[in-house]
């Protein structure tokens, strides 16, 4: 893990406090019309593949066209909300997606999509999450969305006011956790799936209910058409028949069976119905009465013990994760197999439907198939090989997180123990982009590693995500993984890891502006350092509280800390520790002393911060102090050379491909070429940082979006 070897959130002497304050959003936001045109939010088409094999169900396809074109006059929907419930494996997902894509054209402003985990193994989606997420996707700032669920669901219905979109709320579990995802909007339609009835948002809510029954035997009879051959159902039609009424009808286990029947062209449909049967009865014997899997069991248990025994262990191990989905590395290390082997085993799974590949490489359960996987793996594998297995992918994701993080957050101290990393990334953007795709596999195995008794790595792997939060903000996700870390370090008295946990969460909240949090982390973690005596801990501990102090203007006792933070780097025997301490302090006090006003003592510390970081030939730590002396120069005037040091800055940072650093700096330039009057350049400025904050989705897209604005408004 690397520690940040400074707070970006500290490169400049903007504010957004008009904007956040302590995680509330103040005032209206109309994305449509109050941004240029380069921000204008991509509609979002978050809906799964073209379902395969899909048969039947005209009658709830009718219903389903008929609560749509019931609008009022205007035009706004009448039903605003469909739930549609069901037995598990039943096929409510494919019939919504199948529904939607024949209806998408009416809904012209997107579709958001999420699995939430209502029932199985994983965790399910915690609701405050989902929303971070579907308002990212809407193109709200990760700065402008809120902390607490109430004020984020408010602004997220306010997103969706008048637009034409469709909110798919997939495997949900009760009423109360998917309120707060309704769109509250008369031209937005949410569809939900559950086993429940949810019959709270029925009678609270007005919700048209639906309930899915399974397939009619004629509907059965055309799905096994379409899969294993009309000729070989005609020829045995009474085969046929038992064989969909051993499936109970149900859609997934149809297809299961039908594939494993279709990979056996010569052999009669009596003979394998008759090996379905046996299993069956076997199954029922050891099946409660009361098990909702019964009806398919016995079809997964007959695809299962077909499977030649290298694909079964992998079918076997992947019930162990406790991911919600996969890739080949990850899968490659979970069963330790080289890529070849992986895909090649994959394919098999995929080809008999016990596995989705739902993404392009990547790979999931259906929760059915979750839980059957999980049995079998607690039955079939040896303890050993679990807990091997188990170990093997937490370490990979322990290794991938390390590598990624050294890209993210380069030049910060690793406290992760040394080891060879199994994972590498050729760029920053490809760091960034892997925590963004495996951000919710990292918090499953976060909570996985704790839970298993890996207490160390739950640890780590918490601090690894630390840079990737502190630049895409997901505020829930790393208060959450930090609460998951602390617990496992308390656990295994990891006292350093505790420590930098506690700074992590001190950061995030500062982030917030939720200052008495922040300050009460960050002297946890300076008791915790001054207890280990951890000279480096409690000198980033001191920067840390001094900057919250500062934010808080409250400059006389952060120069105190800043002071003593010094005296602690001083002290270390390492000289790169010491310079790389030292050149953070100096960066920090020289944003204060530019908030301050103070701009020659600014201008002192962030030379004093130069020569640290040119010692250590750090570019993120240069491109700092020259973005810190430019903001000193613009303070006192000096424009030209405010310039000068601008472009330093910009240069390093488009070195380093630093594309969040490099945006910072255009938009301080803008600012100085619009004091200059250079309104052109300003303005080109100004629109290549919008264009990269919208690709990061940063929290100053706001600040560069209104710079722009005044630029274009005021002519050239």
């Amino acid at each position: 893990m690397n520690p940040p070897a400074y707070n970006p959130g500290n490169d400049h002497t903007g504010s957004a406090d008009n904007v956040v304050q302590a995680g509330h959003v103040h005032g209206s936001i109309n994305v449509h019309t109050s941004l240029p045109d380069v921000m204008r939010t991509p509609v979002p088409h978050q809906l799964h593949g073209v379902v395969r094999h899909f048969v039947g169900r005209a009658a709830e396809l009718s219903q389903l066209r008929m609560v749509l074109e019931q609008r009022t006059a205007e035009g706004p929907l009448v039903t605003t909300t469909i739930v549609v419930s069901g037995a598990p494996g039943v096929g409510k997902t494919a019939l919504l997606v199948h529904w939607v894509r024949q209806v998408r054209d009416e809904f012209p402003d997107g579709v958001l999509y999420v699995d939430l985990h209502g029932y199985g193994p994983v965790a399910p989606k915690n609701t405050g999450q989902v929303l971070d997420s579907f308002l990212r996707a809407l193109g709200v700032s990760p700065q402008l969305i809120p902390s607490e669920l109430e004020d984020r669901s408010a602004l997220y219905r306010s997103m969706l006011t008048s637009r034409r979109m469709v909110v798919i709320l997939d495997n949900a579990d009760n009423s109360e956790r998917i309120r707060p995802l309704l769109p509250g909007s008369e031209f937005a339609l949410a569809l939900i799936t559950s086993r429940s009835t949810l019959s709270g948002l029925v009678v609270r809510d007005g919700a048209y209910r639906m309930t899915l029954d399974t397939l009619s035997p004629s509907e059965a009879d055309n799905l096994l058409r379409q899969i294993i051959g009309a000729d070989r159902v005609e020829a045995e039609p009474a085969a046929a028949a038992e064989l969909a009424r051993l499936c109970a009808f149900l859609p997934l286990a149809l297809r299961i069976v039908a594939e494993r029947i279709s990979a056996q062209p010569h052999a009669r449909l009596a003979d394998l119905v008759g090996d379905l049967t046996s299993e069956a009865r076997r199954l029922d014997i050891l099946s409660p009465a009361d098990d909702e899997q019964t009806a398919v069991r016995a079809v997964f248990s007959w695809s299962y013990r077909a499977l030649t025994p290298p694909v079964a262990r992998l079918f076997r191990l992947l019930g162990t994760s406790p991911c919600p989905d996969l890739t080949v590395p990850a899968i490659g290390a979970l069963a330790e197999l080289d890529p070849a082997e992986t895909r090649t085993l994959l394919f098999s799974l995929v080809s008999l439907h016990l596995l989705t590949e739902h993404q392009r490489g990547r790979y999931k359960f259906h929760d059915l198939l979750r839980v059957y996987a999980a049995e079998r793996a607690a039955e079939d594998e040896p303890a050993a090989e679990r807990a091997a297995a188990l170990d093997r992918l937490l370490n990979w994701y322990l290794d991938a997180a390390d590598a990624a993080d050294r890209r993210v957050a380069p030049g910060g101290t690793s406290i992760t123990p040394v080891r060879e990393l199994a994972v590498e990334f050729g760029s920053y953007d490809e760091a960034l982009a892997w925590f963004e795709t495996e951000k919710e596999n990292l918090r499953a195995v976060i909570r996985g590693a704790l839970e298993s008794g890996h207490h160390d790595i739950a640890a780590y792997l918490a601090l690894e995500m630390w840079g990737f939060f502190n630049i895409r903000k997901y505020w829930t996700d790393w208060l959450a993984c930090n609460e998951i870390g602390l617990a496992a370090a308390g656990l295994s008295g990891n006292r350093r890891a505790e420590a930098w946990l506690l700074t992590s969460q001190g950061t995030a909240y500062r982030n917030l502006r939720r200052r008495a949090e922040a300050i009460e982390f960050h002297r946890g973690a300076l008791e915790k350092f001054d207890l280990i005596t951890d000279l480096a801990g409690v000198g980033y501990a001191r920067q840390n509280l001094a900057n919250v102090q500062a934010d808080g203007r409250e400059f006389e006792p952060a120069l105190v800390n800043f002071g003593l933070a010094l005296d602690a780097f001083r002290q270390l025997t390492d000289t790169r520790d010491r310079l790389r301490g030292e050149g953070v302090t100096y960066n920090s006090m020289a944003v204060a002393y530019n908030n301050m006003g103070e701009y020659e003592s600014a201008l002192e510390c962030a030379r004093n911060a130069i020569d640290r970081w040119t010692e250590l030939d750090s570019g993120h730590g240069l491109a700092f102090g020259h973005h810190s002396i430019g903001t000193a120069y613009a303070g006192l005037g000096r424009f030209d050379e405010a310039v000068t040091s601008f472009d330093a800055a910009l240069r390093i940072r488009r070195q380093i491909n630093d594309r969040h650093g490099e945006a910072r700096s255009l938009l301080a330039l803008g600012a100085v070429q619009q004091d200059l009057h250079r309104v052109v350049d300003a303005r080109e400025s100004a629109r290549s940082a919008v264009e990269i904050f919208t690709v990061l989705n940063a929290p100053e897209i706001e600040d560069a979006a209104e710079l722009l604005t005044q630029l274009e408004q005021s002519g050239s």
